[in-house]
């Protein structure tokens, strides 16, 4: 692959002084953008010409590293005529779009939006989503899918503090998820999340609180018993609307079992959570240490007058500057 060159029969100086005979002397913007529309229609005939031979280089505007160097990875802007990766091609600034391009999470909230046909507040959420192992994870089960549209319709998601915390919430709805799949046989929550999984579901959740150092974060399995109990009444009302005996009495077992049951790991996150809080180390001042502080700082201010005193330098002055400015602000503090 090669960075596009001009491959038409013209010169660019040709082009230019072309350009600048009909656009005039001043319109340098518009000699350039004639230029690269000539430039990309002359490789746009030589890449399709390539393939059609099936012989010969390629000239596109930018080889990825992280991508395979095949030809059929590379399309043209149905504009522009430029060729680019297809999977950066919706990241393309298009000389011949007015308004310019629209920015990356824009760009993926219209996807998520017109192609899998999700609310504005859910496409949001989605495109901000991390595209990593657990936000594939997360847009890919239904249950989580649901549980997120019913909270978009309160129409807090313009709010940018609720987005990041509808996020983090899916996050851990994700990292259970994937703690579920490895240890039993199912792909999302509508398999997962039953009566007769409910131990390997506390099993899960306890494994999602624990990092990889070892140490333990309480509030993680807290949190992720919170959007159990949300998945739950999902499941039980679709049961209900289409009238699934078997399934209603599944999620009825199951809430009784989160209500009875649940309290293995709640209580155990609780009892950490206390004692983080009792083993805490106290950073507020005592008094003591403002006596300490005081008598400290009145010490050292009239060193430094007695100093400055015996000598005038600028060494002597700064110091004693900076023990009387210390000495006010902590009076207006006291007062």
């Amino acid at each position: 692959m090669k960075k596009h060159l001009l491959t038409v029969h013209a010169k660019e100086q040709d082009v230019r002084r072309l350009s600048s005979m009909l656009l005039g002397q001043s319109n340098a913007k518009a000699i350039s953008k004639v230029i690269t529309m000539i430039r990309n229609e002359g490789n746009h005939r030589h890449n399709i010409s390539t393939k059609k031979n099936m012989c010969g280089t390629l000239h596109v505007a930018r080889v990825p590293k992280d991508l395979d160097c095949d030809a059929e990875n590379f399309k043209p802007c149905h504009l522009c005529l430029l060729w680019l990766s297809e999977s950066r091609l919706y990241r393309h600034k298009c000389i011949m779009e007015e308004k310019g391009r629209p920015s990356v999470q824009k760009s993926r909230n219209i996807l998520y939006s017109q192609v899998k046909e999700f609310s504005a507040g859910t496409a949001k959420v989605l495109a901000e989503l991390l595209n990593d192992k657990v936000g594939n994870t997360v847009r890919c089960d239904a249950l989580l899918l649901k549980f997120l549209e019913r909270k978009v319709a309160s129409n807090k998601w313009h709010m940018k503090k609720w987005r990041d915390q509808m996020r983090i919430r899916l996050r851990y709805g994700g990292r259970l998820l994937l703690q579920l799949q490895q240890m039993t046989s199912g792909k999302n929550f509508y398999e997962l999340l039953t009566a007769s999984n409910f131990d390997a579901v506390v099993q899960a959740a306890k494994l999602c609180s624990i990092r990889e150092d070892g140490s333990r974060v309480p509030d993680v399995s807290l949190k992720i018993g919170h959007l159990l109990n949300h998945l739950i009444k999902i499941k039980w009302s679709d049961a209900l609307k289409s009238g699934d005996s078997e399934g209603e009495d599944d999620m009825r077992r199951l809430s009784r079992l989160m209500k009875n049951d649940w309290c293995v790991v709640s209580e155990e996150s609780l009892y950490l959570i206390t004692e983080r809080h009792r083993h805490a180390k106290i950073m507020l001042p005592t008094t003591d240490d403002m006596k300490k502080f005081a008598n400290g700082l009145a010490k050292i201010l009239k060193r430094s007058l007695e100093r400055f005193t015996d000598c005038q330098t600028s060494e002597n002055y700064r110091l004693l500057k900076e023990a009387a400015l210390v000495r006010i602000i902590q009076f207006n503090r006291k007062r």
